[in-house]
């Protein structure tokens, strides 16, 4: 058995999901997961954070970026009298 122990996002208990059918099902709270949605061991909630900061500074330096090539086209337009 290589099954990795989880955490159950219903009871929070580290478990083992037991395998029914093609779902999975925790033995603690009885909460069923299907198919490949049943929690992985591999889950970090730090990496889910950091994932979170990177996308929303992504974000940001677009915003920032087009907010510049804005202020440079309306410059060229103020120096060239368009």
């Amino acid at each position: 058995m290589n099954a990795k122990p989880t955490v159950c996002p219903n009871c929070g208990a580290v478990v083992l999901f037991v395998p029914a059918g093609s779902w999975s099902r925790c033995p603690e709270c009885g909460g069923a997961y299907g198919g490949d949605s049943a929690p992985s061991g591999d889950s970090n909630p730090m990496m889910s954070v950091i994932k979170v900061i990177c996308w929303v500074m992504i974000v940001m330096m677009a915003i920032v970026g087009v907010g510049v090539a804005v202020m440079f086209v309306g410059c060229l337009a103020a120096i060239s009298k368009f």
